[in-house]
């Protein structure tokens, strides 16, 4: 996905813009697989666009589980530990990473579907993404800054939640 927007090593350098209906369906495919690795207690903590991979240029699949964490698992070795990609790490996984539950996960995936659709990266004051796409409304901003809300709570509680709200985004849409 990194190549697909046009993601250098340079990260904060804005991308290309993917149309809202291949943005669309991408992030529903790396919802569904997010909603398979938490249901068997698996954190990624590393969602961004070059570990979302296009297998036959068309579907998604999650990769580079280096980061991952399984539910219960405890880390024993002394000082923070830092886990995460910058621009895509949750704010609480920036603070602990051991805290990081599936929700950071998606905060991530929110950051990654806010890039397709705008070609930049959110910083500390997010722009809503219809001001940066005409082909979005008000209703995509309510649901991108629900996916990157800085408190856990206010996110989506599932990663099926979250594919449940997009698809009802893409009916309206």
């Amino acid at each position: 996905l990194g190549r697909l927007i046009g993601e250098t090593y340079r990260v904060e350098a804005p991308s290309r813009i993917i149309r809202t209906d291949e943005a669309i369906r991408l992030a529903g495919e790396a919802l569904s697989g997010l909603a398979h690795l938490h249901g068997r207690g698996i954190v990624h903590r590393d969602i961004k666009p070059f570990n979302l991979l296009l297998a036959g240029g068309t579907t998604i699949k999650i990769a580079d589980f280096g980061l991952s964490k399984l539910r219960g698992e405890i880390r024993t070795e002394p000082g923070p530990l830092i886990v995460g990609s910058p621009y895509y790490a949750a704010p609480e996984q920036e603070l602990d990473a051991a805290r990081a539950g599936p929700e950071a996960d998606l905060y991530a995936l929110g950051v990654v579907l806010y890039r397709m659709l705008t070609g930049i990266l959110p910083t500390e004051r997010i722009d809503p993404p219809s001001r940066l796409n005409s082909e979005l409304d008000t209703d995509w901003d309510r649901f991108l800054l629900r996916a990157m809300h800085r408190r856990v709570a206010s996110r989506f509680g599932s990663a099926g939640e979250m594919k449940a709200a997009l698809d009802h985004l893409e009916k309206v849409w």
